[in-house]
């Protein structure tokens, strides 16, 4: 008998923690953080969780005995101190394998937090992309520190996980080495969609899973419905005019395309005198390759912050037609020479607590190996004040993708005068209050600054069409809705019949058997 229990993703977007459970066989697929839990707990800088019982209070994370790491160790305290770190019988772990479709941290977020001997299969970009992001991140106790554990499994690979036979699908999605699973227990068939879209430049990736699924009996869909709505499909967007898959309630500016932004990024670039600032995610690099393509058609040359630098860098044998840093030029951000370096001394003498910005000193990790790296011309990276003035002295040349419009805006002001260019909006649009509030302080930055408002954005996520086109080529007996928050319109598509469609009420946990 083959057990399905989810600790998260039901009537949520994120947080997928879904167990699998096949005679002597057990796996996980994903185990991600769940943002919208976290907010109604917690309230960054000021209440943050420091521990993994932070979240285990908050039921974010499921109490499985001997699932996490040092589970068995406790310190006992005396009455003026700790006294001594005592070990415990270790239960052993409780799962076989976690299956990862992809690197965002709603699906991978708490890995850090499993005992290291359980290992984590997915794709080897994801396992280097994961490993590079915490490069860039300051260490808390949810990374995953070190990836030996790690098992990459290529396309069309198969995994024998005791009574489990795993098979890997790349997909297409906003983020590189994203893929999904059909899971064969002997007497049931799951697929687990990830996430998926068909409008990017993998889309026949996400084909070749509807063919893979369309080709076997499928018991069981865990399917994502990030932005299924219950809109009209037939809305466009009222700034381009361009369709909105999902409809109304949908992102009212997404476009339905990647090819679609680039379309209307050229617009913006050809018909916007100065500097053109594209503010998206750091972890979309086929964003970069697309405005790599609208600098090529425009005649500007494109501008990387150090995080697009890095990842280009490192994993550009990896993953196909990602445009090379020697292409483009490097912006290095506002960084303050330490008052304690030698440097500092030599060059503000006696004028203490100066402000003074650096190129390499106080850079370390990885910033330094970019300055380090013999494939980055010095000659094409901009630091400083010099260096954003040439920028925005000579804006027609350039198109800047910050991952932070606030921050580049803050540096690249100056004092008392507007800027010319436009501010173009790439990321997917607020869709609660914290980032409604964060929105209206970015609108004023853009207003302060001068600057005219453009968009320019697909969704990483397929809409009501491709998710019903993914459940019509599984034809599943259950269809389970995950990673959304309208599975209600999911289950009309599967007919009158509602219990094919599970559960519809609850965020977990829940389990049931298959058959």
């Amino acid at each position: 008998m083959t057990r399905v229990t989810i600790h998260g993703g039901l009537n949520e977007i994120g947080g997928n923690k879904i167990l699998v459970e096949a005679n002597r066989a057990s796996v996980l697929l994903d185990f991600g953080k769940a943002f919208g839990s976290e907010d109604h707990y917690f309230d960054f800088p000021l209440y943050v969780p420091q521990r993994r019982l932070d979240l285990v209070r908050c039921g974010i994370l499921p109490e499985v005995p001997g699932l996490y790491q040092q589970e068995n160790i406790e310190v006992e305290y005396g009455e003026d101190g700790p006294k001594r770190v005592v070990e415990g019988p270790d239960p052993g772990a409780p799962v076989d394998a976690v299956l990862l479709s992809h690197g965002h941290q709603d699906h991978c977020g708490y890995l850090g937090l499993l005992r290291r001997d359980i290992p984590v299969v997915t794709s080897d970009v994801t396992r280097r992309f994961m490993g590079l992001r915490e490069e860039q991140q300051s260490t808390n106790f949810t990374h995953v520190g070190g990836f030996d554990h790690f098992e990459p499994i290529q396309e069309g690979g198969r995994r024998v996980i005791e009574d489990i036979e795993a098979s890997y699908h790349p997909v297409d999605h906003s983020i590189v080495g994203a893929g999904a699973f059909i899971l064969d227990t002997g007497d049931a068939r799951i697929g687990f969609t990830g996430d998926l879209r068909f409008h990017g430049y993998r889309g026949h990736e996400t084909e070749a899973f509807l063919d893979a699924l369309a080709a076997e009996h499928v018991d069981v869909l865990l399917c994502e419905g990030t932005r299924v709505t219950d809109g009209d499909p037939s809305v466009r967007c009222s700034f381009c005019d361009q369709p909105v898959p999902g409809g109304e309630e949908a992102e009212t500016h997404a476009l339905d395309s990647e090819q679609a932004v680039f379309e209307r990024a050229c617009q913006i670039a050809n018909e916007n005198e100065g500097l053109v600032l594209y503010d998206g995610s750091p972890a979309d690099l086929d964003r970069v390759r697309t405005l790599h393509r609208v600098a090529e058609a425009t005649g500007r040359q494109l501008l990387v912050g150090l995080r697009h630098a890095h990842f280009l860098l490192n994993l550009d044998e990896h993953v196909p037609d990602l445009p090379a840093v020697e292409d483009l030029g490097l912006y290095f951000p506002r960084a303050k020479l330490r008052s304690s370096l030698k440097l500092y001394e030599e060059v503000v003498g006696e004028h203490d607590g100066a402000y003074v910005e650096t190129f390499t000193g106080s850079r370390y990790g990885y910033p330094r190996d970019l300055v380090e790296d013999p494939r980055v011309d010095e000659g094409e990276i901009y630091w400083g004040p010099h260096g954003r003035e040439e920028i925005v002295n000579n804006g027609d040349a350039f198109i800047l993708y910050t991952t932070s419009g606030i921050q580049a805006m803050m540096q690249f002001k100056p004092p008392n005068k507007k800027m010319d260019g436009v501010y173009v909006y790439g990321k997917a649009e607020p869709f609660n209050e914290e980032m409604e509030i964060t929105f209206e302080k970015l609108e004023n930055w853009v207003d302060l600054c001068g600057l005219s408002w453009g968009w320019a954005h697909t969704s990483g996520h397929a809409g009501n069409e491709g998710i019903r086109r993914v459940v019509d080529a599984a034809d599943p007996d259950l269809l389970v809705p995950i990673h959304t928050e309208t599975a209600d319109v999911m289950a009309g598509w599967v007919g009158e019949d509602r219990s094919k469609t599970w559960p519809m009420d609850t965020k977990g946990p829940v389990s049931f058997s298959v058959p």
